[in-house]
């Protein structure tokens, strides 16, 4: 069974001195971190702030209380404060109710 042809992407590399192109390989890595909300392993991009971790889980930061490594965050600090991996994070949302 012939395995498929790893995809790769070539970057173009003029070599002015020789008059002719050279092709050289670029590595792309996406780097992702780790991190705990709620007591679960997720995983997001880096340099992400508060408001913009809030946004990617797809919660309202109107609607939501946050404990930052074991104290809680205060909305003001939310642009200010970038995610790191390893944090730690309860979210709390607000729910009505009667």
């Amino acid at each position: 069974m012939q395995s498929k042809p790893k995809r790769e992407l070539w970057r173009f590399a003029p070599q002015l001195s020789f008059g002719f192109y050279v092709f050289t390989k670029v590595a792309i890595v996406i780097f992702m971190i780790t991190l705990q909300v709620n007591g679960d392993d997720r995983t997001c991009d880096p340099d992400l702030t508060m408001l913009e971790l809030l946004k990617y889980l797809d919660l309202n930061p109107r609607l939501v209380a946050v404990e930052y490594n074991g104290e809680i965050l205060h909305r003001q600090l939310w642009e200010k404060t970038v995610i790191q991996s390893r944090d730690r994070l309860e979210i709390v949302t607000i729910v009505g109710g009667g």
